[in-house]
C-alpha cells in the first residue's frame, strides 16, 4: 500500500514553477527539484510524472495564474484605454518582486532547443492561444475590422509585452515613461 502525501501538491507546483521560471529547465533534473524542495524524487514522480509531465504543468499553472489576468487587463471602453490598462497591469505583473523577472513562457520559448518536442509544441499552443484571445478582445471593440489592422495591433501589443518581459529580466524600471508616452500618443 501507497503512503499517504505528506505534501500539498498546488503548493509543490507553485515552487515548482517559480524555479523553472527563475532558473530555466535545462540543467534542472527531478532529483535537483526534490532535493530544494527536501521531498524524495519518489514523491515527486509519483505526485506529477517525468520532467516533460512537470513542465507541462508549470506552463498550465502559468497560464491559468499569471496569463489569464493579462488578458482579462484587455478592458475599456476604447481600444486606446484596452491598450493602455493591458500593458499598465502586465508593467505591474512584471515588476512584482513576488515572481521572477520575465515571463515563464518567454522563457520556455528562449530554452526551446533543449525542450522535448512535446512541450515546445503545448508553449507554441499556449502562445498561440494568447494571441488568439488578445485577437478577439481588439475585434470585440474596433469599429476597424480591417484583418490586418487588428494582426498589426495585436502584434504590436506582443512585442510590448516581450519588450517588458526582457526589460524585466535586465531589470530596466517599468513604470512610468512608456505608459507616459503612450497617453500622450492617445491625446
Amino acid at each position: 500500500m501507497a503512503r499517504p502525501r505528506t505534501f500539498n501538491k498546488n503548493e509543490v507546483l507553485e515552487k515548482i514553477l517559480i524555479m523553472i521560471w527563475q532558473h530555466g529547465s535545462c540543467g534542472l533534473s527531478l532529483d535537483e527539484l526534490a532535493r530544494k524542495l527536501t521531498l524524495s524524487k519518489t514523491s515527486l514522480y509519483s505526485a506529477f510524472g517525468n520532467k516533460d509531465a512537470v513542465l507541462s504543468l508549470c506552463l498550465d499553472l502559468y497560464e491559468r495564474q499569471y496569463e489569464q489576468p493579462m488578458i482579462d487587463s484587455f478592458k475599456g471602453e476604447k481600444v486606446s484605454d484596452c491598450i493602455r490598462n493591458f500593458l499598465a497591469f502586465s508593467s505591474r505583473r512584471f515588476e512584482a518582486l513576488q515572481t521572477p523577472p520575465g515571463c515563464f513562457m518567454f522563457n520556455c520559448a528562449i530554452e526551446c532547443s533543449s525542450l522535448s518536442a512535446s512541450f515546445k509544441d503545448k508553449v507554441e499552443q499556449g502562445n498561440s492561444a494568447f494571441r488568439q484571445s488578445l485577437k478577439l478582445r481588439v475585434l470585440d471593440l474596433t469599429t476597424n475590422k480591417d484583418p490586418e489592422y487588428i494582426d498589426s495591433l495585436v502584434d504590436m501589443l506582443l512585442v510590448n509585452l516581450f519588450g517588458l518581459a526582457s526589460a524585466s529580466r535586465m531589470n530596466f524600471p517599468l513604470s512610468g515613461t512608456h505608459l507616459t508616452l503612450l497617453d500622450k500618443c492617445f491625446e
